[in-house]
């Protein structure tokens, strides 16, 4: 397909105000028109995330903030990168992009009617190749550094070791055998299983908590207790497979396992002696045990904090194997946040009170503030990931040595994910985990490096065109209050049919070019 021209640039830019207003109906119609057509891809959803909007919210935002970026796609590479992560770790296949580019503009134009004009309509489908054909290349460079590992392996649960009140560890074997490959600690696996409720199969990311090894991979999974899996009216809920997991799956059951996947790591073959300073909250410590038993499997002389917080010591996962590891490494210590100590013992469970911190560790011997090559990894959830990279960026560290664990379908930068919500939430549209999943996955825009640069250029792609903030005036329609109380005080729609028949019945006439990518009044 010939790469995206100028002017269709300055058609895609000139639909972001309809992308931000209205871009989560759009998505939700949708994915009921694909998952309609091609049953199959139940498989590869995540049911919880579609029945509660975040699919389509995450897609809404990735649409608009590469619409809003056409002209200069380079700062998305980073999240270009790590959606193609989650997609190989999903096995994604080019015929899935063709189902998926063919029903976004059929439900485009199901939604728009006529004012989906041909120009807009084809800006649209190359727009959607260029970004696809880069990730499909890509994905296939994934597949291909996997080694045969290109579709999902059976694996046996060895064994399950409870690891706190909530969090239990679940080692999992190779039924064929032969010898794992390695990964890079901080990557994930998916696990995929059924899920009989919902007769389909459900796959979910857990990040690896273990040191590599050649015989048995380990996750360890926070049981998520909002879902009452006993009950059949149960509402969806982010707990299905760690639920089955904990209650259902036993030793000696096998699950799917992909290939080790992921662009958060500590790369131990980099070969640097700076300082490690892991922080995380709750289940966010799984990802950083695999760091942590890492450099000591490999006797790095590197210093490392742990810092850690959880709302106690029954739910604080490995608790004993840190406390292992800080008395047997002399370069190896913990600083614990206790939000709710109940009987805990200050100075014995945890040393600080509260949520976490950084204010109440020491600049130099839990941060090593001084040390300019000190290495910050984070995860937990989003808005501590946010809230701790603050803080790092207010003491002077730069944003190259903070490394962060964002997944989930809720994740999209504030930037873009913030815009949505604020826009839509002025006319009434209102908002509808610890596994990671998502198909159109859902990540925090950076301006990291990347290796799509190159990839954006090879298509043709505008780079900073003189189109950048240009608005054709052709595609500014004010937006009647009319048409938002006739749309956003009735009922939902459910088929793309019937949000056209209700736009047209309280939209009479025709709108011209821009049709119903409109501006706010």
């Amino acid at each position: 397909m010939a790469p995206i021209t100028p002017e269709q640039a300055k058609i895609i830019k000139a639909t972001v105000p309809v992308l931000a207003v209205h871009g989560n109906t759009i998505m939700k119609l949708f994915y009921v028109d694909l998952l309609q057509a091609h049953p199959e891809l139940k498989n590869v959803f995540n049911h919880t995330h579609q029945v509660s909007g975040h699919q389509a919210q995450a897609l809404a935002a990735a649409l608009y903030a590469y619409a809003s970026n056409i002209d200069d796609l380079g700062v998305l590479s980073p999240a270009v990168e790590l959606i193609c992560q989650k997609h190989a770790s999903l096995y994604i296949q080019p015929d899935q992009y063709e189902a998926v580019g063919t029903h976004l503009l059929s439900t485009m134009k199901a939604v728009l009617g006529d004012a989906l004009t041909p120009e807009m309509h084809d800006a649209w489908d190359a727009a959607y190749w260029q970004l696809a054909n880069i990730m499909i290349n890509r994905e296939q460079q994934l597949y291909d550094e996997a080694k045969g590992w290109t579709d999902w392996r059976q694996f046996r649960i060895a064994r399950k070791e409870p690891e706190s009140a909530e969090i239990t560890s679940f080692y999992l074997e190779p039924v064929d055998k032969e010898p794992l490959p390695s990964f890079k600690p901080g990557q994930y696996i998916s696990i995929r299983t059924t899920v009989p409720a919902l007769e389909s199969l459900q796959a979910r990311q857990y990040s690896l908590s273990d040191a590599p090894r050649p015989d048995y991979y380990r996750i360890s999974v926070k049981r998520e207790r909002g879902l009452n899996m006993d009950d059949p009216k149960a509402p969806a809920h982010p707990g299905y497979i760690s639920n089955i997991l904990h209650a259902d799956r036993r030793v000696g059951d096998e699950l799917g396992v992909s290939h080790p996947f992921g662009d958060f790591f500590l790369d131990p073959a980099e070969g640097s002696t700076a300082p490690v300073v892991l922080i995380s909250a709750g289940v966010g410590l799984t990802c950083l045990m695999s760091i942590l038993y890492t450099l000591v499997a490999q006797d790095a002389p590197r210093q490392v904090a742990w810092i850690h917080s959880a709302r106690n010591s029954s739910v604080r996962a490995f608790s004993a194997h840190i406390s292992d590891v800080v008395r047997t490494k002399w370069n190896v210590h913990a600083v614990l946040f206790n939000t709710s100590p109940a009987q805990d013992v200050h100075g014995v469970d945890y040393h600080h009170e509260g949520r976490m911190n950084l204010d109440k560790v020491d600049e130099e011997k839990d941060l090593f503030l001084g040390d300019k090559g000190t290495e910050y990894y984070i995860c937990g959830p989003t808005q501590f990931m946010l809230d701790m990279e603050a803080k790092l960026k207010g003491y002077g560290v730069g944003q190259d040595r903070i490394k962060m664990e964002l997944f989930g379908t809720g994740d999209l930068s504030s930037q873009y994910a913030g815009t949505i919500q604020g826009l839509a939430g002025r006319h009434g549209t209102h908002r509808s985990s610890k596994a990671r999943s998502s198909f159109h996955g859902s990540p925090r825009i950076s301006q990291n490096t990347s290796p799509f640069s190159n990839d954006f250029k090879a298509y043709g792609c505008p780079q900073a065109s003189a189109c950048r903030n240009s608005v054709d005036p052709r595609a500014s329609v004010m937006l009647r209050s009319a048409w938002l109380t006739n749309y956003d005080h009735a009922p939902p729609c459910n088929t793309p049919t019937e949000y056209r028949d209700r736009y047209s019945a309280a939209v009479p006439g025709n709108l011209g070019y821009a049709g119903t990518f409109l501006a706010l009044e």
